[in-house]
């Protein structure tokens, strides 16, 4: 094993006069926000800029701790003022708030902004005055703002037709499961989340799409597209007479043999489903893209060929004028298999014409992420490449009935400004711009001031080799004030390496503190895993190693002391946190498990009709290499961690992000228990899997800080509202665990 890289450290103690950043901080940091996307903060698409160039919007949430709620902005900017900034100017862009509104919810307050009618009408779905969120669009000529819709639950997305007399949204319907009213009923499809959750609103949610006027003369109608707990996709034309949605419906026989014959385990593949066949026997179901006609109420498939699989990029519909269409991500023959296209269709004729194919993966390559039509001959493909969080435009044109790619020299006239979010290892997130015409770039944003009074520790990235020759990456954060030459206590929060971006506290508000933890004096390195044997043990063996590998080249480095560890898992790097207290023999002297998933039986019989099936059964079962019977029995006992916790030497700490499921890892922290093992079980009843409320974000991010500094360093908050937490806490660490 050898060490790679590591960022030029510090020769002098930093400047210690200012504070260091604390935990308030971070959940009152303005963030800028994309609610399209699922980690908002890395996504490279949070800048939006009108198709006629004139203004661009960004969307920010700012906790407010004094009153609970969040506090969400969308702002929006004038191109001109901007580019006079970016070329010398002395007025900073200030940008115009279009929507200020507060929220308590777990719910991002706003969403779904795009533009429309040529950059004219700011669209969006925004939560006002403790409504459930509703369609509204910004004219930016007259500067008002008009509400379309007025619907009784949460309208999740929507869109106008171009003359705005017709609207189509989708919006939640209740999802409670009714027959909790009932004497008995036999437990079908149902899991132990559901059970927990009884008669109240399922924790996921059904969406349904509905059209309507936006006055509210006309009643709104529900179209035909089954209720499911995906968003729905769906596209309104220019004239708003058609709908173009992606559903189930019954495969052709002619492409059902090129489905997949089992999904079981393949994470955001679309399902087949059973419906009842003409006969009384059932066909199988795929999703389809379909065309509604709104004025006669008829439905059709809008081409007889299924949707490609969702790895191989997003679903797309967007509309070239009233009576062409674009869609994303449709399979094509190709000899005897097919390949993943996008494609135009003439609604009147059913013909269609392959505009290019689809080359990316889940894992690599670019997938295609959006579609934005230049008019009725010419589109922008846009793809993102997951792995680099950047993203490709490639413009097409039709001409003679057939599409191309152009070259730069005919693409559509160039912006004349460019935007991107502008951050680093040691700068927090801004807008910056480049003049296309001078080529000169300037931060256009300040989100942040505050962050000038602080003290912040030094982060940048460390690379090293594990003893198998793989390669490895990891964001790192040094202590505030560090001292070249000192050995600094180590947290590893796991979960993904995001390259050179501002990590203040992880991957997702929670247990992540990476900031906070540096000012208390912690080393503290983000690290992903390899995806190497995905869904396997192998996968926690390849964890493992990277993780021991990382803590002997800090130690070989001087930085760390190896004998005060702790390591952080949320979600899917539960797994990992507990396959490494156990059959790692590098001392963990603290973890954190926050929502983390849990190869034990407890955890693998949660799975049990998930989803209404039993695909994480499957999941659960390839992580221990086997099944818990028969001939698999013994195996499953040799790699699941739950029957090897006398091995644990670790204080465990355990988050249960929401009240209304259970956490995997419950039979563990039964056992702990029995054992007399250090573990504290921190429960956040009206939580979510990614925390969204200041208070939550704040217990959360607090508690762990807490608990690394008592077990890490001895040391204890002196405020006395935490007293009955060390309590607890020296009662743990003063208990002899059981050896019989």
């Amino acid at each position: 094993m050898s060490v790679l890289a590591l960022f030029a450290l510090p020769v002098t103690a930093q400047d210690t006069a200012r504070r260091p950043i604390a935990v308030n901080d971070v959940v009152e940091m303005t963030r800028l926000i994309d609610p399209a996307a699922v980690l908002s903060g890395q996504s490279p698409l949070i800048v939006k800029l009108s198709p006629d160039y004139r203004h661009f919007v960004i969307a920010t949430q700012k906790g407010d701790l004094s009153t609970g709620e969040n506090i969400y902005r969308i702002t929006l900017y004038r191109t001109d003022e901007s580019l006079a900034y970016i070329n010398g100017g002395d007025t900073r862009p200030t940008g115009r708030d279009i929507l200020v509104t507060r929220s308590a919810a777990n719910l991002e307050a706003v969403g779904g902004i795009h533009w429309t009618d040529g950059g004219r009408n700011l669209a969006f779905v925004a939560a006002v005055d403790g409504k459930p969120h509703q369609a509204f669009l910004y004219d930016t000529e007259t500067q008002r703002m008009r509400a379309m819709t007025q619907h009784p639950r949460r309208v999740q997305a929507f869109q106008t037709s171009s003359d705005q007399s017709r609207v189509a949204f989708s919006a939640t319907v209740p999802n409670r499961i009714e027959e909790w009213d009932k004497p008995s009923f036999p437990l079908v499809d149902r899991s132990i989340h559901q059970i927990v959750q009884q008669g109240r609103e399922n924790i996921v949610s059904l969406y349904r799409v509905y059209v309507g006027k936006p006055d509210g003369a006309k009643a709104e109608l529900p179209v035909g597209i089954g209720e499911g707990n995906i968003p729905p996709l769906y596209s309104l034309s220019p004239d708003g007479r058609q709908l173009a949605a992606l559903t189930d419906m019954p495969t052709d026989p002619a492409w059902a043999k090129h489905l997949p014959q089992d999904l079981g385990g393949q994470i955001g593949a679309p399902h087949a489903c059973q419906v009842d066949g003409p006969e009384g026997g059932s066909v199988i179901c795929w999703p389809h893209f379909v065309l509604f006609d709104l004025e006669k109420g008829t439905r059709k498939k809008l081409m007889a060929a299924p949707a490609g699989m969702r790895r191989q990029g997003v679903w797309s519909i967007a509309w070239l004028d009233n009576n062409n269409v674009l869609i994303g991500n449709v399979m094509a023959a190709k000899g005897d298999g097919v390949i993943p296209t996008v494609q135009a269709v003439d609604t009147r004729t059913g013909k269609a014409t392959i505009v290019t194919t689809l080359t990316g993966t889940s894992n690599t390559g670019a997938q295609i992420s959006e579609i934005a039509p230049d008019g009725k001959d010419g589109a922008t493909l846009i793809f993102q490449e997951l792995a680099k969080g950047s993203t490709t435009e490639r413009h097409f044109s039709k001409a003679g009935g057939k599409w191309r790619e152009e070259g730069p020299a005919k693409m559509k006239e160039a912006a004349p400004i460019k935007l991107w979010v502008e951050q680093g290892y040691n700068r927090a997130p801004d807008i910056g711009g480049e003049d296309i015409r001078t080529g000169r770039r300037r931060t256009l944003t300040d989100l942040n001031p505050q962050f000038a009074s602080l003290s912040l520790g030094h982060a940048g990235q460390v690379e090293w080799r594990d003893a198998s020759g793989r390669d490895w990456q990891a964001n790192l954060t040094l202590p505030v004030g560090y001292e070249p030459g000192r050995h600094y206590p180590l947290i590893i929060q796991t979960h993904g390496y995001y390259g050179d971006v501002f990590i203040v506290d992880g991957p997702s508000p929670g247990p992540h503190a990476a900031q906070p933890l540096a000012g208390q004096g912690f080393v503290v390195v983000q690290m992903g895993g390899k995806g190497e044997g995905f869904a396997t043990h192998q996968e926690l063996v390849v964890n493992q190693a990277g993780i021991e590998s990382l803590i002997d080249t800090l130690d070989q480095r001087g930085i760390i002391d190896r004998d005060h560890i702790g390591l952080i898992g949320w979600s899917g790097l539960g797994m990992t946190v507990d396959h490494m207290l156990v059959f790692s023999k590098y001392r963990i002297v603290a973890a954190t498990t926050a929502d983390g998933d849990s190869t034990g039986m407890f955890g693998y019989g949660a799975q049990a009709n998930r989803g209404g099936g039993n695909d994480s059964l499957h999941y659960y079962e390839g992580m221990n290499d086997s099944y818990p019977w028969g001939a698999g029995l013994d195996k499953w006992i040799a790699n699941a961690p739950v029957f090897h916790l006398d091995k644990i030497r670790t204080a465990v700490l355990v988050e249960q992000l929401g009240g209304n499921y259970v956490n995997p890892y419950w039979d563990s922290y039964a056992i702990l228990r029995r054992l007399n093992k250090p573990v504290e079980w921190m429960i956040y009843p009206d939580g979510t899997h990614v925390l969204v409320k200041p208070l939550e974000r704040q217990a959360s991010m607090q508690t762990n800080v807490d608990w690394y500094r008592f077990w890490l360093k001895g040391e204890e908050d002196p405020n006395p509202a935490k007293a009955a937490q060390y309590v607890r806490w020296r009662a743990m660490r003063d208990a002899k665990p059981v050896t019989e």
